[in-house]
Formats: structure tokens, C-alpha cells, sequence
């Protein structure tokens, strides 16, 4: 979670964003577009800082993968079927060298459920 000024968090926001553009394996971040417990734009900046896709639930709160399981499990299945494609793309986590760069994200924008 990035770090903001109403949390109490040993690191500042630059740190914090400064490790999350360090990241190099693809992620997908799932959020409900009522969450009032985390602001959709704190999912849409972690996105644009790591290159992850960015899913939005419509009519879905906090915690999008206890209340709607079925949902978030299939677009997690999905995830991880267009990384199991072949690509072209290589990534490493270490081994003594540094990791390849995942060279593009898997979605540009945000993309709405059901699209």
C-alpha cells in the first residue's frame, strides 16, 4: 500500500514510490469502486508506478476478493493464462544478475469488469 499522509509509515511517499517503480514482475490489482475504506486512486497510482493492469469492480466494496470470490478468481485465472502465453517476454527474480525488465504492461488503462 503506498504511503500517505494520514497513515503512520516509516517511509516517505517518494521512498515508497521509488520501490514500486523498482518492480518488475507483473501484477494485477483488483478494486472495488466503493471501497471507502481505500481510495481507488491509491489503486490507480500503485498501477501507473508498477505498470500492473488495474481491474475495477463495479458495485463492489472493500475487500472485492471475500465478497465477490467468483469474480476475482476468474480474473485471476485470467492473469496468469496471458502470462503463461508465450510472449517473447523473459523475467527473472535474481540468480546473481539483474532482473530482465517485464518490457510492457499487460493493460494500459484501467479496465472495468466484464470488458
Amino acid at each position: 500500500m503506498l504511503a500517505s499522509m494520514d497513515a503512520r509509515f516509516e517511509l516517505s511517499s517518494d521512498q515508497v514510490e521509488a520501490i514500486c517503480r523498482r518492480v518488475r514482475a507483473p501484477l494485477l490489482i483488483v478494486h472495488g469502486d466503493d471501497d471507502r475504506c481505500q481510495p481507488l486512486a491509491r489503486a490507480q497510482r500503485l498501477a501507473e508506478l508498477t505498470g500492473a493492469s488495474l481491474v475495477v469492480l463495479e458495485d463492489a466494496g472493500h475487500l472485492p476478493t471475500a465478497r465477490h470470490p467468483v469474480k476475482v478468481n476468474l480474473l485471476i485465472r485470467d492473469f496468469v493464462d496471458q502470462l503463461a502465453r508465450p510472449s517473447g517476454h523473459a523475467w527473472s527474480l535474481g540468480g546473481g544478475g539483474s532482473p530482465e525488465p517485464w518490457s510492457e504492461p499487460l493493460r494500459h488503462t484501467p479496465q472495468r469488469a466484464g470488458e
